[in-house]
């Protein structure tokens, strides 16, 4: 059977530079090289300006729920929103003042299990599970207006409102539509 070995660099003798990587060492390092790469994806997930998941997350989540919903025979919403007039935003307060709008979008209060997705430049959508009808749907639209309207009062002194387009799980639908 042949050893790993590790290489430690450093001032030591040229016989001592090389020390077998014993059982204990070659598993505590396989769970740090497991916990780097968990980190990195995380990091490959997550959008850099507001923190939020990104679309590369939200499309791999989406699927994930869509089949456990399919699975399941459940419902599933997709809700979708977009900041009203973001471009004039950044013309009249400019970009700095825009990604804190970004932010405070990114702030407006999703529940952990169900995080808004930044999937694109002002864009965000959300997969919300089952148990809620239309009415409660439209009430949590009507809680993330009320919170980034609030917000965005505090960062530009107006209110700026959002745009949000919700779907629902029908017989033959697939991810993509």
């Amino acid at each position: 059977m042949s050893e790993d070995v590790i290489e430690i660099q450093g001032n030591l003798s040229p016989e001592h530079s090389k020390v077998p990587l014993k059982p204990f060492a070659r598993r505590q390092k396989v769970k740090r090289m497991g916990k780097l790469l968990s980190e990195a994806r995380d990091i490959t997930m997550r959008d850099h300006l507001t923190g939020l998941p990104n679309t590369q997350w939200f499309e791999e989540e989406l699927a994930r729920r869509f089949a456990d919903a399919r699975r399941q025979g459940r419902g599933l919403w997709v809700l979708y929103a977009d900041i009203d007039l973001f471009k004039g935003i950044n013309d009249k307060h400019g970009h700095l003042v825009g990604d804190g709008v970004l932010k405070a979008f990114g702030a407006i209060g999703s529940r952990e299990e169900e995080p808004i997705a930044r999937i694109g430049g002002e864009e965000f959508a959300q997969v919300i599970q089952d148990g809620l009808d239309l009415e409660s749907v439209k009430k949590i639209i009507s809680r993330y207006s009320l919170n980034f309207r609030e917000k965005s009062k505090e960062i530009l002194g107006d209110e700026t409102t959002l745009s949000f387009g919700i779907a629902r799980l029908q017989e033959g639908d697939t991810p993509q539509t």
